[in-house]
């Protein structure tokens, strides 16, 4: 074998080891930050559904009322804008660098 063969074998080598090492470190930060806007997405979503049930008892004047049936609103869409960033980055793929 010509040396210069036995250099283009492991520079493709060190290529595919690299492109092996880029696609495990990528999957593991997508999988954490998959599971972490799935976390988040939980706690706000329990949140939401305990104001609009405290709203919906109305053990504060009516005013007050309202304003947290309008937040537990608007964390319910906060909810659905983290459920679609989820989906993007559970659906992503790696950026090739070089």
């Amino acid at each position: 074998m010509s040396i210069q063969h036995s250099k283009h074998n492991h520079t493709k080598s060190c290529m595919v080891s690299e492109l092996h090492s880029q696609r495990s470190c990528f999957q593991a930060d997508q999988n954490a930050l998959v599971k972490e806007l799935k976390f988040v997405e939980n706690e706000i979503e329990d949140g939401a559904i305990e104001i609009a049930m405290i709203a919906a008892e109305s053990v504060f004047d009516e005013e007050v009322s309202k304003t947290l049936t309008g937040e537990a609103g608007a964390l319910r869409r906060m909810v659905r804008g983290l459920k679609d960033l989820r989906l993007e980055v559970a659906h992503a793929r790696l950026k090739y660098r070089k």
